[in-house]
């Protein structure tokens, strides 16, 4: 298993200069500009628009207020945006293959906020003269609908050569929800020429929506949809076979088989993301892999099903995400990353590693199997890498495809401008996991954790020994002292842990690398290290928000500590009545505090929190509000 970290990110001007470079390990990126762009909400993969042959694939990246555009050889732009958009556009996205054209594609970009939650989706035809306005507008049928909030290529349903586009609106009817499938050809219509309806209400049904493939060997494309609040509350997903005229024909509902939910909050979600049409494992059946995110406390987990009969087949293989809230499953692309010949399967994680997130590669071919190959891991806390991800085909001497994904709350480019990242070469190149962990003060150090500014350093092994007079330690490119561990003396047990200390001189506060590479006396590399870590003089409450604000259920409090200290959170109501209480011990680094309520859940409106933190005679406070709604 392999852990990729994402080490830089380049301006959108650099990226097309870059893209030619043939250095393996470069990552690039495209960067919004004004805050709260998020950048990298949906990623639409390669996408031919416009008419020339040599530029015609083009990388489409949707934010919340913007829809960036890259393409080899030209310079990086953007298409515009439809008036009256909110701050939903971009919760649906995605490229229709000879929706309107055979020779282009069309991007079509939801907006379920638009008119009350009537929603709206923006349809792009690619060709010559493509301008980057709205080609087709569609819109929802009642407030509330949330039109738009999936948007699908569903496969050439009618059979009349032309791929048709599927609109979810899980909002219709107190949660019941819809699809619209309209059809492609010389002259699209906005109007649907099939309408497949949810069951009962909360069922959230057209949450997600995927083209299925021909599952059942007819000549007409099916497609699956899903909806994660079904099945009272744990999820299913419904398969519709395409056919002349496109009637709606309901063939099988899949549900979750988890068994029944423990707790409302750990609704799995099952349907929430869907990726179909794909055969992953080599072996000439078509697979479905559906995201349950909501699994295990958010841990997260994704299914892969088989085609069989003509439907989907009840066994089942399962993808887990590691600790709660990784939101494992989130979202769903396959490529050939690696080999141009397989499909690998990438799979969002937006949650991981205190919100950095993650997307995990599983190799295709014959020897694809539920374990991980590949972990490639965001850089900053609460960037959410992994919300989306896609495969493009934007470099010419790459091998294979590019894995893209998003971190629409980065802040490369601005306060929560986000961002999407992509490799230049197959993520196979990666720095991978060493034994070697690195304490300060007794407390392991995590990247970007906090240490005193005389911190008492120790690099410990898992096994083996380390020969002092080779070590090379360095903060800052100034070498170390290094030194035996005060508690291994001549006595030390053959099998005690193999451990050394560092003199550290007091530091400034701030930002400070640390580098190690540890030998035995063989003079094999035993250990090695590299983080960056920061000095702070006193106890401070750093960066305290909650996520997300405003909330519908449950959220977190984020906060980071300078010093580990303990500390009480309070939660007040307007009145100024304290309905919630925790304290406990914090960490130099991220805390977390969970606010959720499994019953007697608050009315919405405003609430009020205080933070008190304590660390021998320092004291560090901080407030804030939080919203709850509906």
């Amino acid at each position: 298993m392999t852990v990729c970290s994402w080490f830089r990110a380049l301006s959108c001007t650099a990226l097309v200069a870059a893209s030619a470079c043939s250095a393996q390990g470069l990552h690039e990126s495209v960067t919004g500009a004004v805050p709260f762009e998020h950048v990298g909400s949906r990623i639409v993969g390669s996408v031919r628009l416009s008419a020339s042959s040599s530029d015609s694939t083009w990388l489409v990246v949707v934010g919340s207020s913007s829809i960036r555009t890259v393409r080899p050889g030209g310079p990086p732009g953007s298409i515009a945006i439809p008036s009256g958009a909110t701050g939903a556009f971009g919760s649906g996205a995605a490229s229709i293959s000879g929706f309107a054209s055979h020779n282009r594609d069309a991007v079509a970009v939801g907006d379920p906020g638009f008119s009350q939650g009537r929603g709206r989706v923006s349809i792009y035809f690619g060709g010559p003269g493509f301008a980057g306005l709205p080609s087709l507008t569609l819109e929802g049928q009642s407030s509330g609908d949330l039109f738009g909030a999936a948007v699908a290529d569903v496969g050439d349903v009618n059979g009349d050569g032309y791929n048709d586009l599927g609109v979810g609106a899980p909002g219709r009817n107190s949660g019941t929800g819809y699809v619209s499938v309209y059809l492609g050809g010389p002259t699209p219509s906005a109007t649907a020429a099939v309408t497949v309806n949810g069951y009962s209400e909360r069922d959230l049904f057209g949450t997600a929506i995927t083209a299925g493939g021909d599952l059942d060997q007819d000549g007409y494309g099916d497609y699956v949809i899903g909806a994660p609040g079904g099945a009272e509350g744990v999820g299913m997903i419904l398969v519709v076979h395409g056919q002349p005229g496109s009637p709606a024909t309901r063939t099988q509902v899949v549900t979750f088989q988890g068994g029944p939910l423990t707790y409302e909050s750990n609704r799995p979600r099952f349907g929430a993301a869907l990726l179909g049409g794909k055969d992953l494992d080599g072996d000439g059946v078509l697979d479905l892999v559906v995201g349950a995110p909501g699994l295990a406390e958010g841990r997260g987990r994704a299914y892969l099903l088989h085609e069989a009969g003509g439907g989907i087949s009840q066994e089942w293989w399962e993808f887990g995400g590691e600790t709660a809230f990784d939101g494992f499953g989130s979202a769903l692309a396959a490529g050939p990353f690696v080999n141009p010949s397989k499909l690998d399967l990438a799979v969002g994680a937006p949650g991981m590693n205190e919100g950095r997130g993650a997307a995990v590669l599983y190799y295709g071919g014959t020897s694809f199997d539920a374990e991980p190959d590949v972990f490639v891991l965001g850089s900053d806390v609460d960037d959410a890498f992994g919300t989306s991800v896609a495969s493009a085909r934007l470099f010419r001497q790459a091998p294979a495809s590019q894995l893209v994904a998003g971190a629409p709350f980065a802040d490369l480019g601005a306060p929560n401008a986000g961002a999407a990242f992509f490799y230049a070469v197959p993520p196979a190149v990666a720095v991978e996991q060493t034994a070697l962990s690195i304490e300060s003060d007794g407390n392991l150090l995590q990247p970007n954790a906090y240490t005193s500014t005389r911190p008492r350093f120790s690099l410990r092994l898992g096994s083996g020994s380390i020969d002092l007079a080779t070590a090379e330690v360095t903060i800052d490119g100034v070498k170390q002292d290094v030194r035996s561990m005060s508690e291994q003396g001549a006595g030390a047990p053959s099998h005690s842990l193999a451990s050394v200390e560092l003199a550290v001189a007091e530091l400034t506060e701030g930002p400070h690398e640390l580098r190690a590479k540890l030998y035995d006396m063989a003079h094999s590399v035993v250990g090695t290290a590299q983080l960056t870590f920061i000095a702070a003089a006193r106890l401070r409450i750093e960066s305290p928000q909650v996520v997300p604000n405003p909330a519908v259920s449950a959220a977190h409090l984020v906060f980071t500590l300078t010093r580990p200290a303990a500390y009480q959170f309070r939660l007040f109501d307007v009145s100024g009545r304290q309905i919630f209480h925790q304290a406990a011990i914090g960490e130099p680094a991220e805390n977390r505090v969970r606010l959720g309520w499994d019953s007697n859940r608050p009315s919405p409106g405003m609430y009020f929190y205080v933070l008190d933190a304590s660390y021998q005679q320092q004291r560090s406070s901080a407030r804030g509000r939080l919203v709850l709604t509906r």
